[in-house]
């Protein structure tokens, strides 16, 4: 699974990733995460697209920084403590959009 949510008791727009064990380390979280970042920033004109990650879950971390999300803040939310990754439209040009040109260029 790998989409938006934005509870009425969310920081912001979320954008998240579950993925069966056996799908880790594949790219498809990154490769799905970069798609969907596009929708959230081109089509639907969001302004910041943030992931809340359990600040132990590198492969989760490693994933948001691929896509170009930095960390803005760590939070007590829901009595976790939990790392904010965020990006936002005026940023996502210059981080994952070129990436994903060259890529789509070699490919």
């Amino acid at each position: 699974m790998i989409g938006f949510w934005e509870p009425a008791t969310w920081p912001g727009f979320e954008l998240s990733w579950h993925l069966a064990h056996r799908n880790w380390g594949r790219g498809f979280a990154t490769e799905a995460a970069t798609t969907a970042l596009g929708l959230a920033f081109k089509v639907w004109r969001r302004n910041k697209v943030l992931s809340l990650i359990d600040p132990a879950n590198l492969p989760s971390i490693r994933v948001a920084e691929r896509i170009g999300e930095r960390l803005d803040a760590s939070i007590n939310h829901y009595g976790r403590e939990t790392s904010v990754y965020g990006l936002d439209r005026e940023t996502y040009p210059r981080t994952i959009a070129p990436a994903v040109l060259s890529a789509q260029r070699a490919g």
